[in-house]
């Protein structure tokens, strides 16, 4: 299945700055990250969403950049056309800071 971008994210990520860099290192690993992408849940269409959008699937996965490891939400939007628009989000994973008493 062919994946194409939402407009707004491409252009996001082509002239976003420095705001969007870690979307755009995603993009290098893009292919291997779908593969082994986990299936998060199905998201119906938004009352605001464009009318030829039928559901979402929400995938999670994990990054390593700048030797930071990082959670990715891959977001496929299924229209009606028949075609699927892909879109991403990279948040930092907060490590949990053991306390003295927590057993490691």
């Amino acid at each position: 299945m062919r994946i194409y971008f939402f407009a707004t994210a491409g252009r996001k990520i082509a002239f976003g700055g420095k705001k969007y860099i870690k979307k755009a290192a995603v993009l290098q690993c893009l292919s291997t990250l779908m593969e082994v992408a986990e299936f998060n849940n199905f998201g119906k269409r938004k009352p605001s969403d464009d009318g030829m959008i039928l559901w979402y699937l929400n995938f999670n996965a994990k990054v390593k950049i700048d030797k930071k490891n990082e959670n990715v939400r891959i977001t496929v939007a299924l229209k009606k056309d028949g075609k699927a628009y892909y879109n991403h989000e990279v948040n930092l994973i907060k490590t949990r800071v053991l306390s003295s008493r927590t057993r490691k």
